[in-house]
C-alpha cells in the first residue's frame, strides 16, 4: 500500500498516521517504508526503532536539515508510532549525492558500484514523462516544448526515475519477505499519481497488488480528479494557519536568454 503526501503539509502526516492505525488495527504485523530517508540510513532507523536514540540523534545522524529540507515535526508522530507499536522501519530512498551525480552526467554514467544496489528503472509511459517534463521546464524557466527532447532533461528525468526505483526496491523486498504482512510506503505523491512512477516501477519488479490512497486538497481544483488518479482519493482540509504558500520557481527576466540548470533536488509535482 502507497500512502501520498505533499511534504510540507501535516495535515497530510495526519492523515497519514490515521490510516496506519487503522491498518495496524486489522493486521498484526506492517512495515512502514519513509521517502525521506536514504537506504544508507537504514542502521540509524533501526537504532531509533529500538529505542536507542533521541530525536536530536536521529536528526543529527541522518543529516536531516542538509538532505531533506521540511521540518522533521510532522513526520516525528508517524516515526513515534512506528517505534511505539515496534514496526519495522524502512529507508526507502538513495543518497541526494548519487541523484546529483544522475542530473548532472546521466544514468549510464554511474558505475554499477556506486548505484547504491539500485537497477536499472523500467521505462515510464507517456503520461509520466509529460509530467517530468513539465517540472524541469518550470525550473528552467523555459516552456516545454523547448527542452522536452534536450539531454538535461533527460538527465532530469532518469534522476526522477532513481527516486521511485529506489523506492520501489526496498519495497518489493519488504513484500517478499513479509508473508501476508502488510508494506506501505509513504511519498510525495508526485511519485503515486496515475500510478507512474513508484507503482509502475513495483510492477516492474513483479508486485501487481498495490494499491494507492492519496490525500486532495479541498481547495484543489476537480478537474485533477481524473479517472486512474488512485485508488481511493481522501479530502483533506488543512488549518488556514498550516495551508502553505504555493511554491512557484521565480524565473528573472533573462531567463529565456541563459536558463539555469534546474537544481536535482527540484521535487516531483506534488
Amino acid at each position: 500500500m502507497l500512502l501520498g503526501e505533499r511534504h510540507d503539509v501535516p495535515e497530510d502526516h495526519r492523515w497519514q498516521l490515521d490510516v496506519l492505525a487503522g491498518l495496524l488495527a486489522r493486521r498484526a504485523r506492517v512495515q512502514v517504508g519513509f521517502e525521506m530517508f536514504p537506504r544508507d540510513e537504514q542502521p540509524v532507523l533501526d537504532a531509533w526503532s529500538r529505542g536507542e536514540l533521541s530525536v536530536e540523534e536521529l536528526s543529527t545522524r541522518t543529516r536531516w536539515r542538509q538532505a531533506w529540507g521540511p521540518s522533521a515535526d510532522s513526520v516525528l508522530p508517524l516515526l513515534y508510532f512506528t517505534r511505539r507499536h515496534h514496526l519495522p522501519t524502512l529507508a526507502l530512498n538513495v543518497p541526494r549525492a548519487l541523484t546529483a551525480r544522475v542530473a548532472r552526467s546521466g544514468w549510464a554514467s554511474i558505475p554499477t558500484a556506486e548505484r547504491a544496489g539500485v537497477g536499472d528503472p523500467a521505462i515510464p509511459d507517456a503520461a509520466y514523462v509529460d509530467r517530468l517534463v513539465a517540472t524541469y521546464a518550470e525550473h528552467a524557466c523555459r516552456p516545454a516544448s523547448d527542452v522536452r527532447d534536450t539531454p538535461a532533461a533527460a538527465r532530469f528525468i532518469e534522476a526522477q526515475l532513481l527516486w521511485d526505483r529506489a523506492m520501489a526496491e526496498v519495497l518489493a523486498r519488504a513484500a517478499r519477505s513479509s508473508g501476508d504482512g502488510l508494506v506501505v510506503g509513504l511519498a510525495g505523491y508526485g511519485h503515486l499519481e496515475d500510478r507512474g512512477g513508484i507503482p509502475r516501477q513495483l510492477a516492474a519488479l513483479g508486485i501487481d497488488d498495490v494499491v494507492v490512497l492519496l490525500p486532495w486538497d479541498t481547495t484543489r481544483a476537480c478537474d485533477g480528479l481524473r479517472p486512474g488518479v488512485a485508488d481511493v482519493v481522501f479530502g483533506i482540509t488543512p488549518p488556514a494557519a498550516e495551508v502553505p504558500a504555493p511554491t512557484r520557481h521565480a524565473c528573472p527576466p533573462a531567463a529565456a536568454a541563459q536558463p539555469s540548470r534546474p537544481s536535482p533536488r527540484a521535487p516531483l509535482p506534488r
